[in-house]
């Protein structure tokens, strides 16, 4: 009910009207009524993590990741498990856009994304590609290996070989990738 103090204000035609006055109520801060709202707490996971792809040298490479966490989760990349970009996990970080070695990376934290780009892929950059998101309350992995194709590199000169001979080639480096199907000779 309202305090019995009143207020009065004399009308014109001598009708007393008796207002009431706001309640004044003292708060206390501690009060479970006016406590702040708990804030939620969860571990980081992955929404959509990522997945194995194979490029044409030259070709970039996009590889995304979208992931849930209260607080929002701090994002780490690695490369064959060299850390490439580590995101700070300040709230005023949003949106961070990072070049490294021509790689990449997007993060938005508000949003619960970041997209790491290979922007021209060659044989470096075959490799295994991590995404780390930690919080408070834990921490969550994925990764996918990169295939490049087409990106090795045959140096010749004008070479001849008498018939019935043996010709040797050296290759300093190789990686063949068959997936099942042969391999075939295009000319």
């Amino acid at each position: 009910m309202f305090p019995t103090a009143v207020a009065s204000q004399p009308l014109a035609s001598a009708v007393e009207v008796v207002l009431p006055l706001e309640p004044t109520t003292a708060v206390d801060p501690r009060s479970p009524l006016h406590a702040p709202a708990p804030v939620s707490v969860e571990s980081p996971t992955f929404t959509l993590g990522l997945e194995n792809q194979t490029v044409s040298a030259g070709d970039a490479a996009v590889f995304t990741v979208l992931f849930d966490g209260r607080p929002p989760p701090s994002v780490r990349w690695y490369i064959d498990g060299r850390l490439v970009h580590a995101g700070s996990g300040d709230d005023d970080d949003r949106v961070v856009v990072v070049g490294v070695d021509g790689v990449e990376i997007v993060e938005d934290r508000e949003r619960g994304a970041s997209t790491l780009t290979v922007l021209s892929s060659g044989v470096d950059n075959e490799a295994q590609y991590t995404c780390r998101v930690r919080n408070s309350r834990g921490t969550a992995f994925t990764n996918a290996h990169l295939f490049v194709l087409g990106n090795s590199h045959i140096s010749s000169s004008n070479m001849r070989v008498r018939a019935h001979h043996t010709l040797l080639l050296t290759f300093h480096y190789a990686r063949w990738f068959g997936a099942g199907s042969k391999l075939v000779r295009t000319r």
